[in-house]
């Protein structure tokens, strides 16, 4: 996560501004740029500890914040242009752009994330949308119009109407079925717990039977 790295600093005699910095962390298809000379580094550390050069590699997650992430305590804190929606897009962008050639590319690479999210109470703005009610994404065309989301009135309700009632007949019917099956095994138990009662009496006859002869 090149947001996160504590080695970016503010331009020289701002306490605000970040442009330099902001400019290396866009960089992608050069291998001194940020994230492709970290996975060099991984590829590069991973065949010293297998012997196997040619071990798949994965970025499992990279991405930018936009808003400000709450986590953000490095110097780009202070810039707001380090976490502007500009910034994601440029971000996106860079990765969507990636071509992962050269030495030390990785095999696969995933963008995190989807959608903002919840970790432990605190909320990452990761996500290309803000949550799921959202109804559009953070990145759109200028002049982008959201669509309505309601179908039309009636429209694909019917088959909702009978897709419920089916549900809800089937559930009817198991919980019926279920409950002639425990009635039925309840009566099995005790059918036999009195026969073995009716043995039990006609041994302890016979026993005493015995004894007295």
């Amino acid at each position: 996560y090149p947001y996160f790295d504590p080695n970016w600093k503010l331009d020289s005699g701002s306490d605000d501004q970040c442009k330099a910095s902001l400019d290396s962390a866009m960089c992608w298809n050069s291998p001194s740029c940020t994230v492709p000379s970290n996975v060099a580094m991984a590829r590069r550390k991973a065949a010293q500890l297998t012997g196997n050069g040619g071990s798949k590699i994965w970025v499992g997650e990279t991405g930018w914040s936009s808003p400000k992430a709450t986590t953000l305590t490095t110097s780009m804190a202070q810039c707001p242009a380090w976490s502007s929606s500009n910034a994601l897009r440029r971000f996106y962008d860079g990765f969507l752009q990636w071509n992962m050639a050269g030495e030390g590319a990785p095999d696969h690479a995933f963008y995190f994330a989807a959608r903002d999210s919840l970790n432990f109470g605190i909320v990452e703005h990761f996500g290309l949308i803000g949550d799921c009610m959202d109804q559009a994404c953070k990145l759109v065309s200028a002049n982008y119009t959201v669509p309505p989301l309601e179908p039309p009135a009636g429209r694909h309700m019917a088959w909702m109407s009978i897709g419920c009632v089916a549900a809800g007949a089937l559930s009817l019917v198991t919980l019926v079925a279920a409950y002639i099956a425990a009635r039925a095994r309840q009566r099995r138990q005790a059918k036999a717990r009195g026969w073995l009662t009716a043995q039990e009496q006609d041994s302890v006859a016979m026993s005493e039977s015995s004894t007295a002869a």
